[in-house]
Formats: C-alpha cells, sequence, structure tokens
C-alpha cells in the first residue's frame, strides 16, 4: 500500500509533466517529440469519447480525494490519477495525429481544438496540484481546499464541453462562430460612425490632448488653463469645422458599412457540412483570413473617417474593404460548387452594396 508521500510524489511527477506540455502547447510548438502521435481511423470521433472520459475521471478524482483521505484508499487514488492522466496523453496524441494530417484538416481547425487541448491541460493541472493540498492535511475540512478541488472538477468538465463541441462541428461550424464575432466588431464599428455622423467633430470628441495639457502632474490638482479663463486653442479646435467631403463620405459608407455587418451574420448560411480535404480546408483558412481583413479595413475606414479627417486613407481602407469582400464572394462559390441556390442571395446583397 502507497504512503502519503509517495501519493504526494506522484501527484507531483504528473503536475510537471502537465505543466510541460502546457508550456508547449501555449508556445504553438508540436508535442511530438513528447508524445508520438496516434493512428486512428477516426480521430475526431475519438477526441469526443475522450473528452468524456476525462470528464468521468476527474469526477471520480473528486470523490476519492474528499477529505479526509483514508489512508487505505490511497491505492484508489493512484489508480484514478493515473487513468486520468493518460487519457490526457491520448488526447495529445491524438492532436498530433491531426496537425500531421495537414492536407486534411484546416489551420484554423487545428488551432482551436490546439487550443482547446491547452485548455484541458491547465484545468488539469490546476485540479492535480488541489488533489496534492488535500494530502496528509489535518483541516482540510476547515478551509476552502474542498471548495477548490471541486471547482477544480468543475472546470475540467468545461474544457472538455468546449473541445467536444469543436470536433463534432468541424471547421466549418468554428469559421461560423468567428464571423459572429467579427460581425459583431463591424457592428461596433458602424454605431461608432453613425454617432459621430450626428454631431462630427473634429479630432477627438473627448479632448484628451487638451486633459493631458493642463495636467500638472500632481495626483490631487488639475490646472485650467489660463487661470480659469478658457481655453482658445480649445476655442479653436471646437470651432473648426469639418471637411464637407469628409463627412459626405461618411454618409455614403455609413449605410454600406451595415450591410457588410448584415453580410457577416448571414455568411454563415453558404459555409457548408465540414469536409476534410485538401481543397476545403484550403478555402476554410483563407475564408477566415478574408472575413479578419473586412473586421480590420472596416476599422481603418471608421479610424480615417472619425479621428483622422483623412479622405485618401478612407477611400483605400474602402477599396481594400470592398476588394476582401468579393474575394470572399468566390471562395464560398468554391465551396459551394457554384450551386447557384446558395450563393444568388450574394448578388443581391452586392447590388445593394455597390449602388
Amino acid at each position: 500500500m502507497p504512503t502519503s508521500e509517495e501519493l504526494k510524489e506522484h501527484i507531483a511527477s504528473i503536475s510537471s509533466t502537465l505543466q510541460q506540455l502546457q508550456s508547449t502547447l501555449n508556445n504553438l510548438n508540436s508535442t511530438s517529440g513528447l508524445l508520438q502521435p496516434a493512428n486512428v481511423k477516426d480521430p475526431l470521433l475519438e477526441i469526443s469519447k475522450l473528452s468524456s472520459l476525462i470528464s468521468a475521471h476527474a469526477t471520480k478524482l473528486g470523490l476519492v480525494f474528499k477529505p479526509p483521505i483514508a489512508a487505505t484508499t490511497y491505492n484508489t487514488c493512484f489508480q484514478e490519477l493515473d487513468s486520468f492522466f493518460k487519457y490526457i496523453k491520448f488526447l495529445i496524441s491524438i492532436l498530433n495525429q491531426l496537425k500531421n494530417s495537414t492536407e486534411s484538416y484546416s489551420n484554423l481547425f487545428i488551432n482551436e481544438l490546439s487550443y482547446n487541448t491547452a485548455s484541458i491541460i491547465e484545468s488539469a493541472f490546476y485540479l492535480v496540484e488541489e488533489l496534492g493540498k488535500l494530502i496528509g492535511t489535518e483541516d482540510v475540512l476547515k478551509d476552502d481546499k474542498t471548495d477548490e478541488r471541486l471547482i477544480g472538477v468543475g472546470i475540467v468538465w468545461e474544457k472538455c464541453e468546449n473541445i467536444s463541441k469543436n470536433a463534432k462541428i468541424g471547421s466549418s461550424g468554428i469559421l461560423r462562430g468567428k464571423l459572429k464575432s467579427s460581425s459583431s466588431l463591424v457592428l461596433d464599428a458602424s454605431e461608432e460612425l453613425k454617432e459621430w455622423l450626428l454631431d462630427p467633430m473634429v479630432g477627438d470628441a473627448f479632448n484628451l490632448d487638451g486633459f493631458s495639457d493642463n495636467f500638472d502632474g500632481d495626483d490631487d490638482k488639475i490646472q485650467t488653463s489660463n487661470n480659469g479663463d478658457e481655453d482658445e486653442s480649445g476655442d479653436e479646435d471646437e470651432d473648426e469645422d469639418v471637411p464637407e467631403a469628409i463627412i459626405k463620405y461618411g454618409e455614403t459608407w455609413s449605410p454600406k458599412i451595415q450591410l457588410v455587418k448584415l453580410l457577416l451574420s448571414l455568411l454563415d448560411r453558404s459555409i457548408p457540412a465540414s469536409k476534410y480535404t485538401k481543397k476545403f480546408s484550403k478555402n476554410i483558412d483563407l475564408f477566415h483570413e478574408k472575413q479578419l481583413k473586412v473586421n480590420e479595413y472596416v476599422d481603418d475606414l471608421v479610424a480615417s473617417i472619425v479621428y483622422d479627417m483623412d479622405l485618401e486613407n478612407a477611400k483605400k481602407a474602402s477599396d481594400k474593404l470592398t476588394k476582401e469582400i468579393n474575394q470572399i464572394f468566390e471562395i464560398v462559390k468554391i465551396l459551394n460548387n457554384n450551386d447557384e441556390k446558395k450563393v444568388k442571395w450574394l448578388e443581391s446583397w452586392k447590388i445593394k452594396y455597390t449602388n
């Protein structure tokens, strides 16, 4: 029968290995040097199975480490720790198999599963560390150590649910989620431009530069320029008119940006179910890259109008934005094998956008 010291040493060994694996994954390096890639027929199905097994053994660990821990249960603690760790290592081996199958899986998909796996390792490390604190501690029922144990189990459950969900929805489902996030960001930019157009003003609406000039460095005192008189430079800024061309360009693009937001929110209807082929995965990655660019150029366009009053840069940003949208249209057509029923609505959207 193992002793409490042996159990502590075993936990320390597992914690150390988990920390090493976590560090490797967080640095986006391959873990194949630590764990060889698996060779299973259906790795995504195995990920779902393993996530359930890891959750189940986390639950068992929560039970067998319920304090006070009797010496007669040390052997069971050893066994459950080993089972828990075994399935985590198998999950990493599956991930390494996916990373070696670059022609079948998109980078978007692999990166998301890598993040999920790193999160599981992190939660497992937290749980195992908390379990180690319960061994041989007489006052475990008098503090929050017991609660931390149960919190650790709950975190493992959550992270396992995340990877199981992503393995099931595949690269297409993950891309849909990214589109939703981008749509929300474009909405924020659209609202900012609409608000500015209601009362166009030059530069920073909060006049933070003026605030900085009037701050004398003391924590409890802010000076007012000219001994309380109005700041003449501030008056000059307030009296400066926004160029009419900038306002007109903003008015032209405000409804167009709203259409871009609508496009991003509707594009998921034209993303087919996940396929694990070189062509499909390549286009999923390209789609993701382009939709991120759409978000970037919307931000550039709004900033050029609202903050910089730079018509030339605003036009450059809008041209780049339109180019990225047109490229997304071509990618969507490829993904849907030019099925007119699935892409016809894009042409209707394009007519509204170009008018």
